[in-house]
């Protein structure tokens, strides 16, 4: 792993933690079997499944659970879902060490950049930066941004230093990509 290109995409933990919100409660709508053990805890935690999706006090009752689950890494050793637990969790950027992390919002420019560090040709010239960055319309929870900055407090930390800089230690390796 010394000689590979490392890198990581970080997306906004505000958009996350909502997507992520309104993505459990349509897998619920259409019964789909995706995060069905976490929709059943959510439910003993009191979440309402006929009153609570994609309202305020159901995105709240999401966060309380999303930072339980977090917590439950520590004392049970159960990981939560990587669709809902803090990003810094997946990313275990200690041992990634990435060259280089680049937010979603900067999509085609990070993938312009990798692809320049890596020899090869631009990839997201031909490809509408609106497209790559477009988000799908939702409500933004703003009352809840206090839960959201202490459940991803390191995502925010993370997402604050992504850049498009390549870090100055990495070189191309000597070999054939």
């Amino acid at each position: 792993m010394d000689k590979a290109f490392r890198f990581s995409v970080v997306r906004n933990p505000v958009e996350r933690a909502a997507s992520s919100f309104h993505f459990i409660c349509f897998t619920q709508k259409k019964s789909l079997p995706q995060f069905y053990a976490d929709r059943v805890r959510m439910n003993v935690l009191g979440f309402d499944w006929d009153n609570d999706p994609y309202t305020q006090i159901g995105f709240s009752k999401f966060l309380h659970y999303v930072e339980q689950e977090a917590i439950m890494v520590h004392t049970a050793g159960r990981l939560a879902d990587p669709h809902f637990r803090p990003q810094a969790m997946n990313m275990s950027l200690e041992l990634l060490d990435p060259h280089l992390v680049f937010r979603v919002d900067d999509l085609a420019e990070g993938l312009d950049t990798l692809a320049h560090n890596l020899g090869r040709p631009a990839v997201a010239q031909d490809t509408s930066k609106a497209r790559l960055n477009a988000q799908p319309e939702r409500q933004t929870y703003t009352a809840e941004m206090a839960l959201i900055e202490r459940v991803y407090a390191d995502d925010f930390e993370i997402y604050e230093s992504a850049s498009l800089q390549l870090r100055k230690d990495w070189t191309i390796p000597n070999r054939a990509l």
